[in-house]
């Protein structure tokens, strides 16, 4: 019996953004295009209030026979909170094995659900992730040394990328972050068991930690890349423009130490020990630590110095996020 595989699409578009309108054209067209037509999708509206946006949605349904369910927002939520409704809606509604995850303004590989189908019928993962291709506003795609620190550090991790139940030893110990969202699906019942944060920007960072410590088998195919939406003349995604720097990497810091506490008593029922663990988050937040600096943000990066060396000395596991917070 095949799997029932659920895009699920979180969106947020406000009445004057005609290009987020035309990007979340192609994102749904690059599901209405599939190669394997095995599918069904989820939109969660967090609240946009756009008429342009409910008619994209109309003709959307209009040309497609497969299942789709629209959850309106009576609030703006943000990503997580609304990725977790319709992980929610997917496991209820739609009986869906495998959710699907794409932004609003990133693009499907046309194969994805094709490929997805064969690697689950061979393999049954629990997460499949894919690369990804940095393209801009124009679907071009932009050369490496034009895209930030953060997102150079993935590509590169990619050149190698780990698959396995034993993924978080390669995470934390110095690929860090791997699978964007985009190019991202996961059980149903897995994405339910570590819904994502819902007060924080860059969430995805602390479900995959989660995922990957709690001992989730994770399986790379190179061939359904995402292309993923780059704003013209800018070096981070459209999250990162629309919240502004400061508040992306606060969010950026905050999720990975959430995620590292999470997923440290999964360490500990393992056997692992109390300090090969502490070795592991060290070496993790040194990461996060070079990227930061490499992105320029010592503001932020003063206090991870700070509370390294007190957490260095002490013979505490876990750490504390509010040490991250911006004054």
């Amino acid at each position: 019996m095949m799997s029932v595989l659920t895009f699920v699409i979180p969106v947020c578009i406000k009445k004057t953004d005609e290009e987020g309108i035309y990007q979340f054209r192609k994102t749904l067209k690059s599901i209405e295009l599939q190669s394997s037509k095995d599918w069904s999708v989820v939109i969660i509206d967090d609240n946009s209030q756009n008429d342009a946006l409910t008619s994209l949605l109309d003709e959307f349904k209009t040309n497609v026979t497969q299942s789709i369910i629209v959850h309106q927002n009576m609030i703006n939520l943000r990503p997580g909170a609304s990725r977790n409704i319709g992980i929610n809606i997917a496991k209820e509604d739609l009986k869906s094995d495998y959710v699907m995850f794409i932004d609003a303004d990133d693009i499907n590989n046309l194969s994805r659900v094709e490929e997805t189908h064969d690697v689950i019928n061979h393999a049954s993962p629990d997460v499949i992730y894919s690369h990804f291709i940095p393209v801009d506003s124009n679907d071009v795609p932009i050369n490496i040394d034009e895209l930030s620190y953060s997102i150079q550090h993935i590509m590169l991790a990619l050149l190698s990328p780990p698959s396995g139940s034993d993924v978080w030893k390669e995470m934390l110990l110095g690929k860090g972050y791997i699978n964007l969202t985009s190019s991202t699906t996961v059980k149903t019942d897995l994405a339910m068991k570590f819904p994502f944060s819902e007060d924080i920007h860059c969430e995805d960072a602390c479900t995959w930690l989660q995922y990957g410590m709690y001992g989730a088998d994770f399986y790379y195919t190179p061939n359904i890349p995402s292309l993923y939406r780059i704003p013209n003349a800018q070096k981070g995604s459209i999250s990162r423009e629309y919240i502004g720097n400061d508040s992306f990497y606060t969010d950026f810091v905050k999720s990975v130490i959430r995620g590292l506490n999470a997923g440290i008593p999964y360490l500990i029922s393992k056997g692992i020990t109390d300090e090969y663990i502490k070795l592991l988050v060290v070496k993790y937040v040194d990461l996060v630590e070079s990227i930061l600096k490499q992105e320029g943000v010592y503001y932020i990066n003063d206090k991870i110095e700070n509370m390294m060396i007190g957490y260095k000395k002490s013979n505490e596991i876990y750490l504390r996020e509010d040490a991250f917070i911006l004054l």
